[in-house]
């Protein structure tokens, strides 16, 4: 796979410790460099002035402020107390021997905006900066240069929000790169108290916005993230427990050890004894119920592979699988399978997908790490309900994948997503879809006759921005009636198959795009 690339280059130019006492302010002006202020222990006053344009507010201790180059600020103490802030500085380039795709990250990092953020770690980051020798060290400056790098990520990415004001909102971007920024580093040493701190507000707080947004506490998420990626990594062979407990972010390998016991109902040794096998799957729709178990086949057979029979059983012979999982087909070919490998034959269609991630546990001997992660499942579906509660005011929705050149539209006749948007999540469903399986459409019109002024989009992750808002442009301007119609677009990265991982993913893309609409 091709690495991404961007057209910027981020350079690290140097990094200061300031000093304001009483009520001093001190003025400066940006040359080439770009810089983040960065108030240590105290609040300033900041003025920022390109020619004609000024922006007047404060940055906070703890935030993050970006002065674009060429920026006259001046600084004030607005209390009386001193307060020490530190600048970085920074020279941003455009890249011209490059084919990278076309973003748009420069007019974000040159405009003049008054958008303090908090990033989590941000202050041991700052004391990193503060102990550069100015020796240029290979390693130490590549290492200063990932903080760069990851405080550049996190400000642009409150710059490409909708700008907000209220301190909630602020703080639920917070906890939003909070999440990106354990699921990025959860191999790394994280003091919780610290990333609460730097939100801004009380420890308490913080640790009830982040519930709200995960449904699970700091310390349980990435409990939840390390125990993940530790499955992964004992199913595949090679790892020894001390590696895998490194790996996954812990110091202690028989500390991780009994952690692993108390959450998964078995030692990693065991996990590891039980999950070294090569499985084959013959319906593509399994792989995501694995993935829940850590697991991944060797070899997963494409759709339509049943037109294809005798080279579908040559790829599974070649694969030397120790267990085959198929649906149910006509007993010859079953029996040619059978004479490769052990087959078990798992019925999927019109079977509730818990029901065959627990059977697949049990057949795996692999119960306890099943379990937990239902367990983990239905908290975040009993948090994902009270945000549909008040996000959606028990309006109607449906819910609709926008296809290739055309739209489906779900009834409460098809399982597939009756069970995780109306059943789970609580979505009321319209009467309208009450004995309607499904509904393949290339129009929207024809959506539109189904009597519902809300609507719920599924939608590629790779979907224009522009493309979308001219989607709900047309959505509302049909059938003008009294009541405004109200759309909700949740991207998925990943085919809509019916199994857990993908009902996993959805969750955390509705939750967010509900958080993302009341912050509108």
């Amino acid at each position: 796979m091709r690495p991404l690339e961007t057209s910027l280059t981020i350079e690290y130019a140097g990094s200061e410790l300031f000093r304001l006492e009483g009520s001093e302010s001190t003025s400066n002006t940006v040359g080439r460099e770009h810089a983040f202020l960065f108030p240590v222990d105290g609040k300033l006053k900041v003025s920022l002035k390109q020619g004609e344009d000024q922006r007047l507010g404060y940055i906070l201790e703890g935030e993050l402020l970006l002065v674009p180059p060429g920026t006259a600020y001046t600084l004030t103490v607005p209390d009386g107390r001193a307060v020490q802030w530190i600048a970085v500085y920074f020279i941003c380039r455009e890249r011209q021997d490059s084919e990278a795709r076309g973003d748009n990250w420069s007019p974000f990092l040159q405009r003049l905006d008054l958008m303090p953020v908090r990033i989590p770690q941000i202050r041991t980051w700052m004391e990193d900066f503060l102990s550069d020798p100015g020796s240029h060290e290979p390693g130490f400056y590549f290492w200063l240069q990932s903080h760069l790098y990851a405080m550049c990520a996190g400000w642009l990415q409150a710059a490409s929000k909708p700008k907000v004001t209220e301190p909630v909102n602020n703080l639920s971007l917070y906890v939003e790169y909070t999440v990106r920024f354990m699921i990025e580093h959860y191999n790394e040493q994280m003091d919780m108290e610290e990333l609460a701190r730097d939100s801004g507000v009380s420890v308490s707080r913080f640790y009830r916005a982040f519930r709200q947004y995960t449904g699970l506490s700091p310390h349980k998420y990435i409990t939840k993230l390390r125990m993940g990626e530790s499955l992964r990594m004992l199913a595949e062979q090679g790892h020894s427990v001390t590696h895998v407990a490194h790996a996954a972010g812990y110091s202690d390998e028989f500390y991780f050890s009994r952690h692993f016991k108390k959450h998964m109902g078995m030692t990693p040794t065991e996990y590891a004894a039980k999950a070294n096998i090569r499985i084959v799957c013959l319906v593509e729709v399994f792989d995501g119920d694995l993935a829940a178990l850590g697991l991944t086949p060797v070899l997963t057979l494409p759709r339509g592979w049943i037109d294809q029979p005798e080279q579908a059983l040559l790829e599974v012979s070649r694969a030397r699988p120790d267990l085959i999982l198929a649906a149910p087909m006509e007993q010859p070919l079953l029996d040619a399978f059978v004479a490769i490998s052990r087959t078990e034959v798992v019925r999927w269609k019109g079977v509730p997908w818990k029901e065959r991630l627990l059977r697949f546990g049990s057949l795996l001997g692999l119960t306890g790490p099943a379990e937990r992660w239902l367990s983990y499942y239905d908290q975040k579906v009993e948090n994902a309900r009270l945000h549909v509660r008040q996000g959606l005011r028990e309006e109607p929705y449906l819910i609709v994948h926008v296809c290739q050149g055309g739209y489906r539209v779900y009834g409460l006749q098809m399982t597939k997503m009756k069970s995780l948007f109306y059943d789970d999540l609580g979505i009321v469903p319209p009467p309208s879809i009450r004995d309607l399986v499904m509904l393949d459409t290339h129009s929207l019109h024809e959506v539109a006759k189904l009597s519902c002024e809300n609507i719920l989009f599924l939608i590629d992750k790779n979907m224009a921005d522009e493309e979308q808002r001219q989607l709900e442009e047309r959505w509302r301007k049909l059938k003008r009636t009294r009541r405004e119609r109200r759309c909700l677009f949740v991207r998925h990265p990943f085919p809509l198959h019916y199994n857990a991982s993908v009902y996993d993913g959805l969750i955390d893309q509705t939750v967010r795009e509900l958080l993302h609409a009341q912050r509108a």
